[in-house]
């Protein structure tokens, strides 16, 4: 008998998310066949996390830096046409 743990489960907590798209994976990977990397940052300002280039402006953020995702700094929003 398997008995699962947390790390078996597909379920993510809320802190585990994206604050923007409230997903672990972007939407738009979801129908790529293409192993793609996503890279995540931490606000410095509200402690959630973003992923970077698909749900903010910022594409990278260098080590020690700080970043604010598009809650606490609009203007890092990407705007879809």
């Amino acid at each position: 008998m398997i008995i699962p743990t947390d790390e078996d489960s597909d379920e993510h907590e809320g802190n585990d998310l994206c604050c923007i798209c409230k997903q672990f994976q972007p939407e738009s990977l979801h129908l790529d066949y293409v192993l793609d990397i996503v890279q995540w940052a931490e606000c410095s300002e509200c402690q959630h996390w973003v992923h970077l280039k698909y749900c903010t402006k910022v594409k990278f953020v260098r080590r020690g830096a700080d970043i604010k995702c598009p809650h606490c700094d609009p203007s890092t929003f990407i705007v879809e046409s």
